[in-house]
């Protein structure tokens, strides 16, 4: 038998009933913690190179979670106008334009 193909098993990942969709969602909420945190003690400390490559790589990171999210979506055009994408828009900008 065949694996499923990605488009599918992204689709179960984000929005399926299994053990492994709830482990997935739980490691997304955990980066979206640890990056809460990160920003928050960031904006405390001195400025440095490193602040910009862990900037970059959130950004990335988060890049990649909105492209899947709008790739499964049943009504892509829908997602485009809605609030939570155009606010991860706008934190996906916000990190990934200090590097230009």
């Amino acid at each position: 038998m065949a694996p499923p193909p990605i488009r599918s098993r992204l689709r179960a990942l984000y929005e399926g009933p299994d053990p492994a969709s709830d482990r997935f969602r739980y490691a997304l909420l955990a980066f979206d913690l640890l990056t809460v945190g990160w920003l928050v003690a960031s904006s405390f400390l001195p400025r440095g190179p490193h602040h910009t490559t862990i900037d970059l790589a959130i950004g990335l990171v988060f890049l990649a979670d909105l492209l899947a999210r709008l790739w499964i979506a049943r009504r892509p055009a829908r997602e485009l106008s809605s609030f939570w994408f155009i606010a991860d828009v706008l934190v996906i900008l916000s990190l990934l334009l200090p590097i230009w």
